[in-house]
């Protein structure tokens, strides 16, 4: 699991960059392409947060390897940034419940 969520936060990642050397992809050659393009990274982003919602525990982390949890702070932080990046704060927002118990969690264990 802790690979599906570091190969899905990372290729979103590079896929908002775009890149900038000879490998670079070219721009698009209409407006209607780009906003296509736009609509798809959205439409991953959203999909990606509600993985991530769905997959928390209820003490507010993140396990990577099911039950036992290994890297838990790790992984609840980097689920944390992932809501703060897309906007979401605590206690505001569809996802500010999310963003609020792992905040709460890192807080109680660090």
């Amino acid at each position: 699991m802790a690979l599906r969520t570091y190969a899905l936060l990372a290729s979103l990642f590079l896929a908002s960059l775009g890149g900038a050397g000879e490998d670079a992809p070219k721009p698009p050659a209409a407006a209607s392409t780009f906003q296509n393009i736009i609509a798809r990274q959205e439409s991953a982003i959203e999909k990606a947060l509600g993985w991530l919602a769905k997959s928390q525990q209820k003490d507010g982390s993140w396990a990577s390897n099911g039950a036992d949890g290994t890297y838990r702070m790790a992984m609840t932080g980097l689920a944390g940034m992932a809501f703060l990046s897309a906007g979401h704060a605590p206690g505001r927002g569809p996802y500010g419940k999310h963003v609020l118990r792992a905040l709460e969690f890192v807080l109680k264990h660090q």
